[in-house]
């Protein structure tokens, strides 16, 4: 299928010129592929959609596209392709910081590549001796650099730079400036042939770290900034957070902390765009050197406690994924030895804040308290200004139960329990950083992709049916699909938008899944598979059961974490009064199922204004808000029905505090 080539040729050449122009030959070259059962084409497609999603920084929406596309290349025995589609998960998993997980991909591509695709035989190699740079083990990674650029030279291959570029890389690493200096510049000149700003950018990051290590901070900083231009005129924004990181590190050494503080605010959003914790760590290392030297102690502490914990993590993830949980028999000792270092730092910086004056660790609780919630809405953007406005309500409500003299004569809180309610109103849903954003921000209950996959099987059936009519008269069955496949299609895109399906709309999705169609290749196909029927038939919400499942233990987790933070006197409750926002009264809340007494008066009003605050929340992109008078509403059917204390329902309505934050809702809707 010449045409289809042709348009994936155009897709691969504009991915980081002309986004939309390449997407839409990507689409064409799909369909196209589709129509004709252009396998090869059908699976080249997939895996260049996989780059597009990686330029648009989704790399887990990548690996899944990579993945894809190896089903469909071993079913045609598509040696090529799979070397290629290894190679590419090898690489995203490399940006990751999973190093392992890539070098076992780019294994994988290596005993396929100087058979089937020796042309592609030195960016393997680089890529595997990059690794090796970030797994310290520098001597092999300049070896294999220059044995690529041996190779490369014999069989006159182009684009030297890549090995030269690697072997400055490495030198790097080692301390050996001069000798990193003089294979990127020389990586510079083989780039003069070529209009590729995106490694141009890569070069100059060497080139401008070559500069730091030897201490010409101009230069460094004149060369950071080509690169960050440069990796921007690409539209690659991979390595933004290290440059500015860099950067921010240099205005440091120049005493201009202003423009320092710019860098590493740059460095962290990319860091958390692109899902990159060794990128957020390193940022959280700096601004402690920066708050150090600006005298601001506790800040410094904060963001070094932070760094510590991130690094212990990435550590303790990959030491479970190896050696599963330290119960493996060949478990590495060096491994968990850099995981109770770490534990030691962090016992170390608990031990500097219980020293402080009380004064000092009160004004270092709020500032962590405000820079945790700010992560939190970084993360959750959906959901930005619920903790603070949960806050608002929780603290109203309690000042005036204080207030009354009536029915709540006897309850009174202290000066301590306000403070203990706005630490945990505040940080109730810090549990959600755990949280997976294909779940935590999940929209519609089938994502974009598979909606689309859905619409190319639409398409390919009627292709299908259309070249049968010339042969044969069509079964039952066929002429069913011919005739209402737009029909189905409809209905599929109505009920993936919906928040509650009733049974008749969940039965007719039930029947589309059960009408089968086997093409020309003996495949079985389904308009809507058993994965889609799954999501697409949960009667309210977006959240098929086991998501659900994962999505409740945030609670848990906020528990976990905020237990680990030496709270002040008086304030040991918040862990707890944090996690119990989704306890109910008659016992089937969660985590822990509480009933009646166990719940507090605070966990109470908690759960209220939680349940209030996230109805009328116009934020949210996978709902629609309620009028403040339909959440009521809700509230006193959940009250009557055992969930919510009655009286405390009452309260918040009677005494107008369900309006409180009326104009904010308003503003944002």
């Amino acid at each position: 299928m010449k045409k289809v080539d042709e348009l994936l040729e155009k897709a691969k050449k504009l991915i980081y010129v002309s986004n939309k122009e390449g997407k839409s030959y990507l689409n064409q070259a799909y369909e196209l592929a589709l129509e004709n059962g252009y396998k090869k084409g059908e699976a080249w497609a997939i895996m260049r959609m996989g780059s597009y999603a990686l330029s648009e920084g989704d790399r887990y929406q990548a690996i899944d596209h990579y993945k894809k596309s190896i089903v469909i290349l071993e079913l045609i025995d598509d040696k090529q392709g799979i070397c290629r589609a290894h190679f590419s998960i090898g690489t995203v998993y490399s940006m990751m910081g999973e190093y392992e997980l890539a070098l076992n991909h780019f294994s994988e591509a290596k005993a396929l590549s100087l058979k089937y695709d020796p042309d592609y035989y030195p960016k393997l190699m680089v890529n595997i001796a990059q690794n090796y740079i970030h797994l310290d083990h520098y001597d092999s990674a300049i070896r294999m650099a220059k044995h690529t650029l041996d190779y490369m030279k014999k069989h006159h291959m182009e684009r030297l730079h890549v090995p030269y570029l690697t072997m400055g890389d490495a030198y790097l690493k080692v301390g050996r400036y001069k000798e990193s200096l003089a294979c990127a510049e020389e990586a510079l000149k083989h780039l003069e042939a070529y209009d590729d700003k995106h490694n141009d950018a890569i070069v100059n990051v060497v080139i401008a770290k070559s500069y730091m290590g030897l201490k010409h901070f101009d230069e460094a900083l004149i060369v950071f900034s080509r690169a960050l231009k440069l990796g921007e005129a690409s539209g690659d924004y991979q390595n933004s957070s290290e440059i500015n990181r860099h950067i921010a590190e240099i205005y440091i050494e120049k005493r201009e902390y202003d423009y320092a503080f710019k860098h590493l605010q740059q460095a962290m959003t990319m860091s958390i765009k692109h899902t990159s914790k060794f990128d957020e760590k390193e940022a959280y290392f700096v601004y402690s050197n920066l708050y150090e030297i600006l005298g601001k102690y506790q800040n410094a502490y904060e963001s070094y406690k932070k760094a510590c914990q991130i690094e212990k993590d990435i550590a303790s993830k990959k030491v479970n994924q190896s050696y599963h949980v330290f119960d493996d028999e060949d478990y590495d000792v060096d491994e968990e030895k850099m995981v109770l270092n770490l534990d030691r730092t962090l016992s170390e910086l608990r031990e500097t804040y219980l020293n402080l004056s009380l004064h000092e660790k009160n004004e270092l609780t709020d500032a962590f308290v405000e820079a945790i919630v700010d992560t939190i809405d970084l993360r959750d953007t959906t959901t930005s200004g619920h903790s603070k406005r949960i806050a608002k309500y929780s603290l109203e409500m309690m000042k005036r139960l204080n207030e009354d003299s009536d029915e709540f004569l006897k309850v009174e809180f202290s000066d301590n329990e306000m403070k203990e309610m706005y630490y945990a109103a505040l940080l109730h849903d810090i549990g959600k950083l755990a949280i997976k954003e294909s779940i935590l921000l999940k929209r519609q209950r089938l994502t974009h992709d598979r909606m689309t996959a859905i619409d190319h099987k639409k398409t390919y059936l009627k292709s299908c049916l259309e070249n049968i009519i010339h042969k044969r008269s069509l079964n039952e069955v066929e002429v069913d699909l011919m005739m209402h496949l737009d029909d189905y299609f409809e209905l599929i895109k109505k009920a993936n938008h919906r928040q509650v399906l009733d049974i008749y709309t969940i039965n007719e999705l039930k029947a589309i899944h059960g009408k089968t169609f086997i093409d020309s290749y003996g495949t079985e196909v389904r308009l809507i598979d058993d994965f889609e029927l799954e999501h697409l038939i949960v009667e309210r919400g977006n959240l098929v059961h086991d998501e659900w499942e994962y999505m409740k233990t945030h609670a848990e987790k906020t528990k976990d974490v905020l237990e680990y933070i030496p709270w002040l006197s008086g304030m040991k409750n918040v862990p707890l009064l944090a996690s119990s926002h989704h306890e109910k009264i008659d016992g089937s809340g969660y985590p822990l199922g509480l009933k009646e007494d166990e719940v507090t008066i605070q966990m109470r009003i908690l759960s209220i204004v939680d349940i209030f605050e996230a109805l009328t929340a116009s934020d949210r992109p996978y709902k629609a808000p309620l009028t403040i008078e339909e959440a009521i509403s809700v509230l006193k059917l959940e009250a009557e029905s055992g969930k919510l204390d009655t009286r405390l329902v009452e309260f918040f309505i009677n005494k107008d505090i369900c309006n409180i934050c009326k104009d904010e809702i308003e503003d944002k809707s």
